[in-house]
């Protein structure tokens, strides 16, 4: 005899049982002898009707989603965990691009440019204060000791003013047309090759 069981909490179709023919208790709890349907389309789990007393009424196709996450609105980021439970309408179940897209319109992420510019200008000056800022120091350095050789002292200067430019350009960022880019998408300008000191033809 074939024997079809459910799970006791989520009524959820369990494997198949062959139970001998002679077994004392054929039918035991959770348990039934009408088939399963077959052909269950993705997505879907068949599940156990019951009656108010318990009994077996018939079994029925459940949208399965546990698992699956969904954020609303607000960016609250949401689990599925029981079975018949359909993302809300109006929301997302893809997730944020990255932290500058806090929320959404229900069908797409709304970046939220004033903490976006804000970010990319600290990277700016960063970039400003944390390169810029000490090769300067050591190109002038070298300019100063180098003032009895026009070569080097040229040569020095000329990078120098090829930093100078990488900076300007850093700075005009802002307020060039796009600004702020799509996260990773920044052009920033290309930075010159790290001071080298001057050697001699």
């Amino acid at each position: 005899m074939i024997i079809y069981s459910w799970d006791e909490t989520t009524k959820e179709a369990l494997s198949l049982v062959d139970k001998p023919d002679n077994h004392p208790n054929p039918i035991g709890r959770c348990e039934t002898d009408v088939p399963t349907p077959e052909n269950v389309p993705t997505g879907y789990v068949v599940c156990a009707v019951l009656t108010d007393e318990g009994w077996f009424c018939a079994w029925e196709m459940v949208i399965d989603h546990r698992g699956d996450e969904y954020w609303t609105q607000d960016g609250e980021k949401h689990s599925i965990s029981d079975l018949g439970v359909e993302v809300p309408t109006g929301c997302l179940t893809v997730p944020p691009p990255s932290s500058f897209y806090p929320s959404h319109d229900g069908s797409e992420w709304v970046v939220d440019l004033p903490m976006l510019a804000e970010s990319q200008r600290q990277e700016r000056d960063g970039k400003l204060m944390g390169v810029y800022s000490p090769t300067i120091e050591q190109l002038a350095r070298w300019i100063d000791s180098a003032e009895d050789n026009p070569a080097a002292f040229a040569d020095y200067k000329a990078q120098r003013t090829a930093w100078h430019a990488w900076a300007d350009a850093l700075c005009d960022l802002p307020n060039q047309p796009g600004f702020p880019w799509p996260d990773g998408d920044v052009p920033w300008p290309e930075q010159p090759p790290k001071p080298m000191r001057y050697k001699a033809p």
